[in-house]
């Protein structure tokens, strides 16, 4: 389990949390300088592990793909699902920085209300649509 080590903007520690609930439960009495940071590195890490699962589950679901190299290897042989799959994967992760971006703009009340896991999903569901949209496009014009 991770921790969360917080500390005031002058360097004093606050203390260890296993979650950012536990730290939502004493909210309150946090130190109006307190450093956000490893809360944002918090959520960081959870949005990475979160679009680690969205696109492999994808992937297995698409073909049962179950790492890069198979997808990237039956791309390369022309397969349409794995083709598919690495146009996912590149727009997956370049919404990822910008979710991440995102979380480096919120305040401390934003980070403890989102729901991460859904905020996220959400997200990549719109790109994963949006790539739908352009295969069946092309897929029409041809």
């Amino acid at each position: 389990m991770r921790k969360i080590e917080l500390f005031t903007t002058d360097g004093v520690k606050v203390g260890e949390f296993t979650s950012m609930n536990a730290i939502a439960e004493i909210a309150d009495a946090l130190p109006e300088n307190l450093d956000v940071s490893p809360m944002r590195s918090h959520k960081k890490q959870e949005l990475s592990d979160v679009t680690d699962l969205y696109f492999y589950s994808q992937a297995k679901a698409r073909g049962g793909y179950l790492n890069m190299g198979e997808i990237t290897y039956d791309a390369s042989q022309g397969d349409p699902d794995a083709t598919f799959l690495k146009q996912l994967y590149d727009a997956i992760w370049a919404k990822e920085e910008e979710l991440e971006a995102q979380l480096e703009q919120m305040s401390l009340e934003q980070l403890f209300e989102l729901d991460l896991e859904t905020w996220a999903k959400e997200a990549y569901d719109q790109v994963k649509a949006e790539l739908e949209k352009q295969q069946t496009e092309q897929t029409t014009e041809q």
